[in-house]
């Protein structure tokens, strides 16, 4: 359908010699009332808005001076950009456009237009416009075509096209390139966003919470009074008006062994209503005093329900905002935009019980994915009361040669990040190298009202106005400005690698690392923080990723026997998985005599979607090399959520103390699936974000399905293109990885 609207007309006018609008020369309209809508605000015209405007211009002969003052003026201008810098103004018409920031000549140009009065950024927006060329005309006709659709659906269905609506239509212009599949992508928008209007779509509903509390909550009969509706006796109100203040972080009232809040942002594990929900719906075992799965008095929930919360959780459990996927779970017809979720700080531990290490900020572009390294900096020892005496211990290990402060020893960890992250990586470094070194790079406040202000992170508790570290709070830091850099190769310390100690990390939006019996860390009370961290934006808006990782002392008492991490990546980058095929591959794992696994994970990225492990006793020859293959008996371990992997904690530990290799080793396999079983896991140029194979593709449906073509969609015959890639190893979520992950201690054999 859109295509057809291209081809008729929109892409000859877009392509051809543009009209220079201001000076009234014959054009469409409705194509140019259209385009300022889309250049200024970003979304298609509401009918109202276009018929408006479009007699606007014919009784003016054509004349833009009327619409571009109006624009400039309106509310929904104000609202959305009033606080923007004339910088990010420009950017943004350049995002709403072509979905690129500005080339630095032409925001120069504009920005110094705007700061001298000038111009209007109306006027600006349609200068921008006119002088489009190229790729970027292909961009704006097809984002013309599509916005043409959606006014006429909106026509044509009377659907009632508010300002609750706005974010999605902007979201779906947002994911439109020059490619023929983004326009295709969106049609397909357009059929479930308004297939879905009435009833059913959900628009009612103002976010994710407000929908769950409604088709869940209320539908399941949680809220009435003989069970949460207000009844003293249960202790849980979930009547709409309270309930979310009633969950959030707050601890359950269960006689539980070990405590549990009822939502804890990030994790469900580590939820207690997910987890009585669960038991229902899914058999899980409730925790020692967990009482009764829930509902009680209805039926268990649906698995696409519990989903829907296990979504939201993992989410951050916002409660305005919308976590992708969870309204088509809940039966809405159309999926809400996507979103990047934020998760809210956690509380640090008590001081003299733990501290807690926070990152700061770094941006991540709509729809855009990137690896970043960059530095903090603490000194526990200039902080009063934050280092307790009892927590002191010896530094031992070869990489605190060249250190010569104190240490400290910890038994339990929990690292929140911002759900958006695929993985974080948090090392510290104690080598010879000052943080002052411009290896580092630029020390400035990250965020804050002192944003961007230079600041000296060893000078701890002195304001950043005087020259110090203080950027204005607990949660403003100073640090150095982020830089892309796959896993910190060529960035920091020359020595880094060899002179840091872990902090952890994670690939999930909560990783913990359980208190074990007599097991404990250690770290170096002062040194630079590298925070490696890598994440995704797949929706329209830029966010931000941001980390709190938190540690609790262990005392003398608690501290036998040192932990060790397992990160087994010697098959890293193993996949080479051909367009419409599936592989998998596995290898091995041995522990030392006197291990004891304490904790067993995995991590790899979206194409996998089965990783087994096997404890032991499995043959030590087992390699990638060797073709090793899976057991046939069920696995110990089994993963199929590639962002959201098991972690399995064992309590007590598994001992492993015998002379036989085999008895002390682990076999771990993966599966990869490239569009043979799974037809949306099929990876092609026009749809990756991460790596593409420009020249060297395999066609993607047609006539010959995975047949090499090159770069030639002949080859594929109708209905095909060339446009299908092999998936191979590499460090976006395009490419693949295999690494164990897990966690064990050495006790002393007899």
């Amino acid at each position: 359908m859109i295509y057809k609207l291209l081809a008729a007309g929109l892409l000859p006018l877009l392509l051809g010699p543009l009209p220079a609008w201001s000076h009234g020369e014959a054009t469409d309209n409705e194509t140019r009332v259209q385009a300022m809508y889309l250049a200024y605000y970003g979304r298609p015209a509401d009918p109202g808005g276009l018929d408006f405007w479009v007699g606007k211009l014919e009784e003016n002969g054509g004349e833009l001076q009327e619409i571009i003052e109006h624009f400039g003026n309106s509310e929904e201008y104000i609202e959305r950009f009033g606080e923007l810098n004339n910088r990010q103004l420009v950017d943004n018409i350049y995002q709403q456009l072509f979905g690129r920031d500005a080339d630095p000549q032409g925001r120069n140009f504009y920005v110094g237009q705007l700061d001298n009065g000038d111009r209007s950024l109306a006027s600006i927006a349609l200068d921008i416009y006119n002088g489009v060329r190229d790729k970027d005309a292909v961009i704006v006709a097809n984002k013309l075509g599509v916005a043409h659709a959606f006014t006429d659906l909106v026509r044509d269905s009377d659907f009632p096209y508010g300002d609750e609506h706005i974010a999605d239509a902007r979201a779906i212009l947002s994911e439109i390139d020059e490619t023929g599949a983004s326009v295709n992508r969106a049609e397909q928008l357009l059929d479930q966003f308004f297939g879905g209007s009435g009833e059913d779509n959900c628009s009612q509903y103002q976010g994710s919470f407000e929908r769950i509390q409604a088709l869940v909550f209320d539908a399941y009969n949680c809220t009435n009074s003989a069970c949460h509706g207000g009844n003293p006796s249960t202790g849980l109100d979930l009547r709409p008006e309270v309930a979310y203040r009633n969950l959030f972080r707050v601890e359950a009232a269960a006689n539980l062994t070990e405590p549990l809040q009822l939502v804890y942002p990030g994790e469900q594990a580590l939820s207690f209503l997910y987890l009585k929900l669960a038991a229902a719906t899914l058999g899980m075992v409730l925790p020692a005093g967990g009482g009764s799965p829930m509902p009680i008095g209805a039926g268990p929930l649906t698995e696409n329900h519990l989903e829907a919360l296990r979504l939201w959780i993992r989410g951050g459990a916002p409660e305005h905002e919308d976590v992708d996927e969870v309204a088509s779970l809940l039966g809405c017809k159309h999926s809400t935009p996507r979103r990047a979720n934020k998760i809210a700080p956690p509380a640090p531990p008590a001081l003299g019980e733990g501290v807690q290490f926070v990152s700061g900020p770094w941006t991540v572009h709509a729809n855009s994915e990137n690896e970043v390294c960059y530095a903090t900096y603490y000194d526990l020892e200039q902080q009063p009361g934050a280092l307790p005496e009892h927590a002191l211990t010896p530094c031992e290990g070869g990489q605190y040669s060249d250190y010569e402060g104190s240490c400290f020893a910890t038994n339990a960890r929990v690292l929140t990040q911002d759900p958006q992250s695929h993985h974080s990586i948090i090392d510290v470094y104690v080598g010879k190298t000052p943080p002052l070194d411009p290896s580092w790079g630029e020390w400035q406040c990250l965020n804050g009202p002192h944003q961007g202000s230079p600041c000296d992170p060893t000078r701890i508790g002195i304001a950043v106005e005087q020259g110090g570290a203080d950027c204005g709070g607990e949660l403003l830091v100073c640090g150095t400005v982020a830089q892309k850099s796959t896993a910190c190769i060529g960035w920091g310390a020359p020595d880094h690698r060899r002179n840091s100690v872990s902090m952890g990390g994670a690939q999930s939006p909560i990783s913990s690392s359980n208190r074990v019996e007599g097991v404990y860390s250690v770290l170096p009370s002062r040194g630079v923080i590298i925070w490696n961290s890598h994440a995704f934006n797949l929706s329209a808006q830029d966010t931000t990723i941001e980390q709190y990782n938190s540690f609790w002392f262990a005392g003398p008492e608690q501290r036998q026997y040192r932990n060790r991490a397992i990160f087994d990546s010697k098959d890293i980058f193993v996949a080479n998985v051909p367009p419409y095929e599936q592989r998998t591959y596995c290898s091995t794992f041995t522990l030392p005599r006197g291990a004891r696994l304490t904790q067993l994970g995995s991590h790899a990225h979206q194409r996998n979607v089965l990783w087994q492990s096997w404890l032991p006793p499995q043959d030590p020859a087992c390699t990638v090399a060797a073709r090793c293959a899976p057991n046939t008996d069920p696995a110990d371990y089994l993963s199929r959520i590639y962002n959201d992997p098991l972690v399995l904690n064992y309590d007590p530990p598994l001992p492993y103390d015998s002379t036989d290799a085999a008895e002390r080793t682990i076999k771990f396999c993966v599966t990869y699936d490239n569009g043979k079983e799974y037809p949306e896991l099929l990876k092609r140029n026009s749809t990756s974000i991460g790596s593409r194979c420009v020249n060297d593709a395999y066609c993607a449906g047609g006539a010959s399905p995975g047949e090499y073509c090159g770069a030639d969609d002949s080859l594929c015959g109708d209905g095909g293109a060339c446009d299908a890639c092999v998936v191979r190893g590499g460090v976006t979520t395009e490419d693949e990885m295999f690494i164990l992950l897990g966690n064990y201690h050495l006790q002393p054999l007899p």
